[in-house]
């Protein structure tokens, strides 16, 4: 959480869009890359990912925008993410996808 306070008031639209364009950087920049159903890297596009993310201007969103996104390049529909991690963040990935969690 250290790191994502640095971000600032994420209701403001310039931090919002740092945070997205920090996240977009550091998952291209992955030693593993990230690649769609024919192995092209994927590029992430900081203002797609804004608006899929809506009103939500949480790190949460900003996750399920990445993640919808690399399941679209896939042509799948849901995704799930198994890293143990995320149980440290149940209650805001709760309030994030309700009944799709």
């Amino acid at each position: 959480t250290f790191i994502l306070e640095s971000f600032g008031d994420l209701t403001d639209e310039a931090n919002f869009r740092t945070l997205v364009t920090s996240v977009c950087e550091f998952v291209e920049s992955n030693p593993i890359p990230w690649c769609d159903s024919s192995k092209n890297a994927l590029s992430f596009e900081p203002n797609m990912i804004i608006k899929m993310c809506g009103e939500k201007r949480t790190l949460a969103a900003v996750f399920e925008a990445l993640m919808d996104t690399f399941a679209e390049a896939h042509n799948c529909k849901t995704w799930i993410c198994k890293s143990e991690a995320a149980g440290e963040h149940h209650e805001e990935l709760k309030k994030q996808f309700g009944s799709r969690f």
